[in-house]
């Protein structure tokens, strides 16, 4: 190796000796810092460098070229080529060399990246295994662009061609595997030679791509056939550059045989070499062999200030028991697990913390001891929720012998009557559909009882299961037994209807009437079961179906957390192409038990009330997103009761003494016209009722064409009776050249409230601090004469193309460009808090968002990639504001901000703007001139001393 050395310091002394070397430092550094403070450093976003290392591997297809292309063309044309060849060194060592010497130009590049991840480490916590895979990414496929450039400049003495032809070279390849894949399904008949062959030549073509293998190593995946790969390519390189450099080096035959071995020899081991480095590709990949890791979690953990306060203050009594199955869980995630688990538990005498494996035979006595106490410490509630099951069994049972004594009296009744009469047909309904239920009733009670019986895959009942299927059941017949009893009521006063069906309607509906209240008794005291008792255990069985679970037990109780709220998840989406995706949720784990452990504290915790105008239920989930289920669901993770109230069409929920009671108003959906319809004025009325009895709500202003056309909107009366002004006849615009040639307007406002915004020094405004909030058609809303008690939560900040327009209809889309005047040039709040005194003295809290359908799950659910398998919540500042608001206005200001939302990754925090404009300016002068300045120090005292 010594010719080896000699080699490579004689070639990296002359690149840095020279400008080329300094040059190439100072316009990555500049490449590199610019992507860093346009699209890395910004408050709220992923704390990672992944944009940095993904714009270094496109620059390096220009940059890796300009290193190579020296390496042999420079030596031929300054005449040293031949000097080169004379010297007692090999042509692999020659070429290896060379080759070492680019590697560690290379390499140099990395100092600009370092110095950027120390930067990130001051905002955030940025994964240190993941750059690592990154920066190794970038040498593998920077080294086989290398080595390629390498090869092409044995060939020419012009440091321009050998330039230009590397970088075509590259540019084809990943042009070809990338547009091949594409094209290849219209150019092949799928049906002709089959779909999966298609496939199969698609997915060979999509492996010659080196820009996809670096995406990769860019999103923190280690995959060894990808470092197998590169691997190959450079050594494939390697030793063609040595065949031709050897060629060059061998004196040329003097017979026509001789030339023509000398060829054949050439042919032969190039294609020698490409049959190894094919081989070698397949092998990478075996199962055996292949090695793959997530190396985006690798920062050792450590709790929160606030978290470590938390422990330290709880009484003797609490533990949490981690219910996770190793060989289901990544080990990336599950060393996390332990992790958290080992410094809650070691972080206070009164928490006790473990983790147990379901499936481990050494722990099957541990798991099998904690089932066994939560059903005992549940014994008097799960006796109870049998007591209610069972009696809801015993009336549908009744309902099934409905049929044994109504239909003879039926199969009596029915030849007395026409054969096309309309009461003929009615009855012989009720006698099928009464045959029906006596027949296979049955299906249902064996439901009940597979549900209601432990196994061993479920060691639990699904009590919760049986429960809700059965007040579903039976709440379904007995609406359906009170209109057929309303029917034959009808009838027995009927003197149009025969004798006989009106006497038998009498016999027949008293006792219609007794198996409908029984099933509607018993459907009620089912539907209420679950939150007059709750049952903990209950909880725990349903959990354990879906996966891993923690259990968290207090003085005050127990809670049970789902594995999706607290790990990586996985969905899968068809059934030939399974999309995983996950949620990277790092800090979930610990948010979520701290949230958890402040609620159990509390006691009981509050009651939601979604009151809405829509026709159908805003708390199940639909396919296009547009209800409130995803925020629904996560208040009910935080032991929220969550109801829902339809203003005109269903009852006000009764008052509740022994808990607060928050008030959720959702505006409409959809208006049409101006006039607004019978259900929106219910709930205006109901919204008015509620803010003048005090009660804490939430409510949402959204735009209305009412003041465009000089009308008051009662939405805007409403908050103005909160001391809230929201001029609902305007909107934030803001022009987006981006979208088109002469640009678009663009409705909808990504605010990241920040650490120097008004919102700072308030609970929610601090809980959305640094969490992306999407709004959409913002109205302005201020404080009434300022009032002292209206808290601005969140505001769009200013902008040079953003403004407030006043006739919105059409939403711009006849504007050519921004108006000439009028720009934002302040901020405007789009969420505002209130806290005054209510009408009995008391405090009157209310939260008032000045923009439609931030809380709908299409919202509240979106999700941006961060490569391969993995998503993260674009917008999770919309959930926040949800929880963290409802948190707030329950009194609850301990649980604001440790509510379900979570930081599902880790994101830049206390990105100001003089910290951002600092950066700026200071980074460009080193990163950029810099190298630069050194270089020419460098050039200038050597030739000095020349």
């Amino acid at each position: 190796m010594s010719g080896v050395w000699a080699i490579a310091r004689r070639d990296l002394a002359s690149t840095f000796l020279v400008p080329t070397g300094w040059i190439l430092l100072s316009v990555w550094g500049l490449i590199a810092t610019a992507v860093f403070l346009l699209v890395t450093l910004i408050e709220g976003q992923p704390a990672t460098l992944r944009a940095v290392v993904s714009v270094a591997g496109w620059a390096l297809i220009v940059v890796a070229p300009a290193i190579s292309m020296r390496s042999f063309a420079e030596e031929s044309r300054q005449g040293t080529l031949e000097i080169l060849l004379s010297a007692p060194v090999s042509p692999l060592e020659l070429v290896l060399g060379k080759l070492l010497a680019a590697v560690a130009v290379l390499a140099s590049l990395a100092v600009p990246v370092l110095g950027l991840a120390a930067i990130a480490e001051l905002y955030g916590d940025p994964d240190p295994g993941e750059l690592a895979t990154g920066l190794l990414g970038l040498l593998l496929f920077g080294t086989s662009m290398l080595s390629i450039g390498i090869l092409v400049s044995t060939r020419t003495a012009s440091q321009v061609v050998a330039y230009l032809v590397t970088l075509f070279v590259w540019v084809a390849v990943v042009l070809a595997s990338k547009g091949g894949a594409a094209i290849l399904p219209q150019l092949l008949d799928p049906m002709s030679i089959g779909p999966d062959r298609v496939l199969a030549w698609m997915t060979v073509i999509q492996a010659a791509d080196p820009m996809i293998r670096l995406e990769e190593f860019a999103i923190g995946l280690f995959d060894s056939a990808n470092v197998l790969w590169f691997l190959a390519v450079t050594a494939a390189f390697v030793a063609f550059a040595t065949v031709s450099i050897s060629a060059a080096r061998r004196p040329r035959a003097s017979t026509s045989s001789g030339r023509f071995v000398a060829h054949a020899t050439t042919v032969f081991g190039v294609v020698g070499w490409i049959v190894a480095c094919v081989a070698i590709g397949r092998v990478s990949t075996a199962p055996g062999l292949r090695v793959e890791a997530d190396l985006t979690k690798t920062r050792a953990y450590s709790l929160r200030p606030a978290t470590e306060t938390l422990l330290r203050s709880l009484e003797p009594g609490w533990t949490l028991r981690m219910l996770v199955a190793e060989d289901e869980t990544d080990p990336v995630t599950m060393r996390l697990v332990d992790e958290v688990v080992a410094r809650m538990d070691s972080a206070s005498d009164s928490f006790s913390a473990e983790r147990i494996d379901p499936v481990d035979p050494a722990s099957i006595d541990r798991y099998t001891e904690i089932l066994e106490s939560l059903v005992a410490d549940d014994r008097v509630t799960i006796d109870l929720w049998m007591d209610a099951i069972d009696r809801g069994r015993l009336a549908f049972e009744s309902l099934r012998a409905l049929d044994l004594r109504l239909g003879p009296s039926i199969d009596r009744l029915l030849p007395e009557l026409p054969e096309d009469g309309s009461i003929r047909d009615a009855i012989e309904r009720v006698r099928f559909v009464l045959a029906t239920l006596a027949s296979e009733g049955g299906a249902f009670t064996d439901f009940l009882d597979e549900s209601l019986r432990a196994t061993s895959e479920r060691p639990l009942p699904n009590w919760r299961l049986a429960r809700a299927s059965l007040a579903a059941n039976n709440g379904k017949y007995a609406d359906e037994l009170e209109q057929l009893a309303d029917v034959f009521r009808q009838w027995t006063v009927n003197p149009g209807i025969p004798m006989a069906v009106r006497n038998w309607a009498r016999d027949a509906g008293d006792e219609v009437e007794d198996v409908a209240a029984e099933l509607r008794a018993t459907a009620t005291d089912l539907e209420t079961l679950e939150v007059s008792h709750p049952l903990t255990v209950a909880v725990l069985a349903e959990a354990m179906l879906a996966g891993d679970v923690a259990i968290l037990s207090g003085p005050a109780g127990s809670t049970v957390i789902p594995g999706w709220q607290l790990f990586p998840a996985t969905a899968v989406t068809g059934a030939a192409d399974r999309a995983v995706i996950g949620f990277d949720r790092r800090f979930q784990g610990e948010e979520m038990l701290t949230g958890a452990i402040r609620s159990l504290r509390t006691g009981r915790m509050p009651r939601v009330v979604v009151v809405h105008a829509e026709e159908r239920s805003m708390l199940r989930a639909r396919e296009d997103g547009l209800e409130v289920a995803s925020i629904a669901d996560a208040l009910r993770t935080a032991r929220y009761e969550v109801e829902e109230w339809i203003p005109g069409r269903t009852d006000r929920p009764l008052p509740d003494p022994d808990r607060v009671t928050v008030w959720f108003v959702v505006p409409p959906l959809q208006r049409s016209g101006l006039e607004y319809g019978d259900g929106e004025r219910a709930l205006l009325d109901a919204t008015s009722s509620l803010i003048a009895e005090g009660e804490p709500v939430l409510v949402t202003v959204a735009r209305s064409m009412l003041p465009l056309v000089g009308q008051p909107d009662p939405w805007a009366t409403i908050a103005d009776d909160l001391g809230v002004e929201v001029r609902t006849g305007d909107v934030i615009f803001e022009w987006a050249p981006e979208l088109g040639e002469r640009g678009a307007v663009r409705t909808w406002q990504t605010v990241t409230p920040v650490a120097d915004a008004n919102a700072a020094g308030h609970p929610v405004g601090g809980a959305l601090r640094g969490k992306q909030l999407l709004a959409s058609h913002v109205t302005p809303i201020r404080a009434i004469d300022d009032a002292s008690n209206v808290a601005v939560i969140a505001e769009v900040p200013p902008g040079p193309l953003r403004w407030i327009e006043r006739d919105w209809r059409g939403d711009g889309a006849t504007l050519t460009g921004p108006p000439a005047d009028g720009m934002l040039e302040t901020a405007v709040p789009l969420a505002v808090a209130v806290d005054a005194t209510g009408p009995d003295g008391g405090p009157r809290r209310a939260v008032v968002v000045g923009t439609g359908g931030w809380a709908l799950s299409a919202i509240v659910n979106e999700a941006a990639t961060l490569g391969g398998d993995r998503i993260v919540l674009a917008n999770p500042g919309n959930r926040e504001l949800a929880l963290s608001g409802i948190a707030w206005l329950a009194g609850l200001d301990e649980l604001v901000a440790t509510a379900a939302s979570g930081r599902e990754v880790s994101r830049f925090q206390g990105v100001t703007g003089g910290g951002r404009a600092f950066w700026a300016i200071s980074l460009p002068l080193v990163l950029g001139l810099g190298p630069l300045a050194l270089g020419a120090t460098v050039w200038s005292t050597r030739r000095r001393a020349s």
